[in-house]
């Protein structure tokens, strides 16, 4: 019996030391005793700084459920569901299927977040939980597996996927926009945000077709205002009711890339107001609809100021108008537009049309069609160069209007 005692004495020892150690290793006091009888506006997770397991299925019972600070949820096979979880600098480890039919709120501290911690996203807007979990304070990594995720404004906003900064977006999957009635709304928004990356093999799809009313033109794919230092790349956007892009009042440092854009109703990209965009590599097909109705449309709004904005290596096929230039009379200013290296076919509108602008050029361009009588039209342009440029059907190629200093070699060519 001695003997007994002294072994079960050993075991029960090392296995309290074994905890200490996993404690010590966590770095925080592990619970697994959260209250089991839920109530509205209940904190389950009752104590601040501490690592709570969650080996098995919580329902909220549709309450709404505050973490304390600087808590960890730590997965081991348990799920959340049913109700609504505040983060409050909320730590998760773990990682597949955690949620389920749960509104994400608040602040939480989520490097690596994926759509494959929730169980389902089918409900329109169930998505915007999957960016409710980044937080600008820290760099995010947000992957969007394949799938269909369907957006739609609410009553409280027109943009019901905002992507705070500091936060790299992968999409692989497909966001689709609900046919509303809005006459501003986004599938994503970026505002009052730097340090963003939109990338993957995705898809973002508009309702232009399906659009609800015939009022608005700003229905856009992505929404910049405000914006620094934004990359996006790779993604497909596809039947805007207004542009497939919108750079917007205070943006600075754009870069678009390796993106195919496709019949946007008003725009295939607008730069309304930004210092330094970079466009190169993309394909812009088919926009039409509504005016303007370029490929690519370098325009300021009222006392805005659109400059350093380089288009390079850009495919424009069965658009309106391939590529505007367009300073306004109300204190709008265009300044340092490049268009280089572009392949420009349009059905409408001038192929190349800059006007009102301080300095721009166009160079290495070949223009395959347009229905105008113009390949490349020019007016009110202080400093102009037209270099290299080839125009494959015959047409004026050139028509200067009331320009400064020109250089000028742009011509014809039967080939």
């Amino acid at each position: 019996m001695l003997k007994m005692f002294i072994v079960i004495v050993s075991l029960l020892s090392f296995w309290g030391y074994v905890n200490i150690c996993f404690n010590k290793e966590t770095n925080a006091n592990e619970r697994n005793d959260y209250k089991e009888n839920i109530a509205k506006d209940t904190v389950i997770f009752h104590k601040g700084d501490t690592t709570y397991i969650i080996d098995k299925k919580i329902d909220l019972k549709g309450h709404r459920v505050i973490i304390p600070s600087l808590c960890k949820l730590y997965f081991r096979g348990g799920v959340i569901s049913n109700g609504s979880l505040v983060g409050n600098n909320t730590v998760i480890i773990g990682g597949k299927k955690i949620f389920d039919n749960v509104k994400i709120s608040g602040a939480w501290n989520v490097p690596n977040i994926s759509t494959d911690m929730f169980c389902q996203l089918k409900d329109v807007n169930s998505i915007s939980n999957v960016f409710a979990l980044a937080n600008k304070k820290i760099r995010n990594r947000i992957v969007i597996e394949k799938g269909t995720y369907r957006v739609a404004p609410t009553q409280k906003t027109n943009y019901p996927i905002s992507i705070p900064g500091h936060t790299d977006v992968i999409l692989n999957g497909v966001i689709k926009m609900i046919p509303n009635n809005r006459k501003h709304y986004a599938l994503l928004n970026v505002e009052n945000a730097s340090h963003v990356k939109i990338s993957g093999s995705g898809q973002l799809v508009g309702d232009r077709y399906k659009h609800i009313g015939s009022k608005g033109e700003w229905g856009m794919g992505i929404r910049l205002i405000r914006a620094d230092k934004i990359d996006i790349s790779g993604v497909k956007i596809s039947d805007a009711w207004g542009d497939c892009i919108y750079v917007g009042r205070g943006c600075k440092n754009v870069f678009i890339h390796n993106c195919f854009l496709k019949e946007g109703r008003r725009q295939g990209i607008s730069i309304i107001a930004c210092t330094y965009a970079h466009v190169y590599d993309c394909e812009i097909v088919g926009i039409n609809g509504t005016p303007p109705g370029y490929a690519i449309d370098v325009e300021p709004n009222k006392d805005d100021i659109a400059e350093y904005a380089l288009i390079e290596r850009v495919k424009v096929n069965k658009c309106r108008g391939g590529i505007l230039a367009l300073g306004s009379r109300k204190n709008g200013i265009v300044n340092k537009v490049v268009v280089r290296d572009c392949s420009i076919s349009t059905s409408e509108k001038f192929p190349i049309y800059f006007k009102r602008c301080k300095n721009s050029t166009a160079e290495n361009c070949i223009i395959t069609k347009g229905s105008v009588e113009t390949a490349i039209k020019c007016t009110l342009v202080e400093n102009l160069i037209l270099n290299n440029n080839k125009v494959k059907y015959r047409v004026n190629p050139v028509l200067l209007s009331k320009c400064g200093k020109v250089v000028n070699n742009t011509k014809y060519i039967n080939k």
